[in-house]
């Protein structure tokens, strides 16, 4: 399956619940990452995050007007510090960010 990277830039703590973390992505979009009801390890693994932070998901599903994880997909968290990430925001880079997270070629 094929995996999508994310750059997470805040959190919503009024749309989130116990079974649902919302975030927003570096572009303004809507994420909701679902839980099950034996199953927050997802959920519990983002919240630790210092944002902005990349993500790479695979089951990403987009809904209306807003973009949904499930709570089975696989979810890795990129390892950069907040500070890295915001540099590659500030210098316009967010692209090339994604691409190489997700494998891609330049």
């Amino acid at each position: 399956m094929k995996q999508d990277a994310i750059i997470l830039t805040q959190f919503d703590p009024i749309a989130s619940s116990p079974g649902c973390l919302a975030a927003v992505d570096h572009l303004g979009g809507r994420i909701l990452f679902q839980a099950g009801v034996s199953q927050r390890v997802n959920i519990l693994a983002l919240q630790q995050q210092l944002l902005p932070c990349v993500v790479l998901v695979d089951g990403l599903q987009q809904l209306a007007d807003f973009k949904q994880v499930s709570a089975d997909s696989m979810i890795s968290i990129l390892p950069m510090t907040a500070g890295e990430v915001d540099a590659v925001l500030q210098a316009g880079a967010a692209d090339k960010l994604l691409r190489m997270a997700r494998g891609e070629s330049a």
